[in-house]
């Protein structure tokens, strides 16, 4: 599947376990403060939980994907554009700095 298009998926599934999230957290407190066992309601919570937080490390994978090692020069710089171009990569969004010379 291409990257943008899971991504939506990913967007369109944080959103609906988001709303099921809240419903079971609000359903979850309103049980514990009229005073009645809450164990069904924290346990959906706990579930809505941890699919939200499995989604939500996946969608962030899929946006920023890491870079593979196959992509770095034996000095581990990182190549530009597939070849080495005299530049390299900084930073987490990948800003281009051309490379100090060392000669002068």
């Amino acid at each position: 599947m291409h990257p943008v298009g899971l991504r939506q998926r990913l967007e369109v599934l944080l959103g609906f376990l988001s709303f099921f999230t809240a419903i079971a957290f609000f359903s979850a407190v309103a049980v514990i403060f009229r005073g009645d066992v809450a164990l069904g309601p924290s346990v959906v919570l706990l579930v809505c939980v941890t699919l939200l937080w499995f989604t939500y490390r996946k969608w962030r994978r899929v946006r920023e994907p890491a870079r593979a090692p196959d992509t770095l020069n034996p000095d581990h710089t990182p190549l530009v554009g597939g070849s080495w171009s005299g530049q390299r990569v900084c930073g987490r969004r990948g800003s281009v700095h051309p490379r100090a010379d060392p000669a002068g």
